[in-house]
């Protein structure tokens, strides 16, 4: 996991989020994954109306000094809220986040959902806001990157036509497109990556700039700035897209045609992808490996 492998380092590794330790059976999960401490802002009697704000993370000065430790070999790994689902007046996240501006909009009956959407994200925006000014102040800007993933698209956003037009897709896989992005100080020139990448790549991707060790035949993914990276996705149905061609259910539904020896090539890599994982979980395998490693 991404966190042992960054105390394999020398680093710490904590985890921080607003919602209780038991949702998802999460604390558990951070166990699992190697996470020294789970910092819930539910837990430490945060109440809700600031923690719902994203920026209270650092704002609240144990949980600042916390993401940002005195010591400067740390990875603070932190779930943001303000964005999520739904995008209501009635909901908390919505409420705390709006201006008054925006409070007489939606009382004057203009459209809630996307006031709520655009008030909810601007919070995150500021998180990240707050995070430099943080870091600024504690002369640690410029010995830290600044990672931003993203778990899934705005779902829970009501008006699913806007959603595809706003995203310039005609299929819902192509929704799952979200922003991935990593910020240094010393970067001059953002460089956009073109090949399409997912989630699968994001820890080898962070482990091969961090230079920290690793095994990459137990990775599905790939460092997505190796000159040898072939970008490629895959979804739940086994339908893929290469950047160029997107094939589904049996046809090529975008892109020029190409190959059967090509179709078949990508086929059997995905099928031989998910047949591992599920052989991995059914059997405990990195459980069993660890027991081994163990005992010798």
């Amino acid at each position: 996991s991404l966190p042992n492998l960054f105390k394999n380092a020398g680093y710490t590794a904590n985890y921080f989020h607003q919602n209780k330790k038991s949702y998802y059976n999460r604390i558990q999960m951070t166990r699992t994954f190697g996470y020294e401490n789970y910092y819930s802002s539910y837990e430490l009697r945060i109440p809700l109306e600031e923690r719902v704000l994203d920026t209270h993370l650092l704002k609240n000065e144990m949980l600042r000094d916390k993401i940002v430790p005195d010591h400067d070999k740390f990875m603070s790994f932190i779930i943001t809220y303000s964005a999520h689902t739904p995008y209501n007046i009635e909901r908390t996240q919505c409420n705390a986040s709006l201006t008054e501006k925006e409070r007489l909009n939606i009382e004057q009956g203009k459209d809630e959902n996307k006031i709520c959407i655009k008030a909810q994200a601007r919070e995150t925006d500021n998180f990240f806001e707050e995070l430099l000014k943080v870091l600024e102040e504690k002369e640690k800007l410029d010995n830290t990157v600044i990672i931003g993933i993203t778990d899934h698209y705005a779902y829970g956003y009501p008006n699913r036509e806007e959603i595809y037009k706003k995203k310039n897709a005609n299929d819902i896989n192509f929704l799952h497109k979200v922003p991935f992005f990593i910020w240094s100080s010393d970067i001059n020139k953002s460089t956009k990556v073109k090949e399409v990448n997912s989630n699968l790549d994001f820890v080898p991707t962070v482990a091969a700039l961090f230079g920290l060790e690793f095994e990459s035949k137990y990775f599905v993914g790939k460092n997505i700035f190796s000159p040898n990276y072939e970008g490629l996705v895959f979804f739940s149905e086994y339908s893929w897209y290469n950047g160029e061609v997107y094939y589904k259910d049996g046809e090529i539904l975008k892109g020029e045609n190409v190959s059967d020896d090509y179709l078949s090539k990508i086929n059997r890599k995905i099928n031989n992808i998910l047949d591992i994982n599920e052989k991995i979980l059914s059997t405990n395998y990195f459980q069993v490996i660890k027991k081994r490693l163990v005992s010798n």
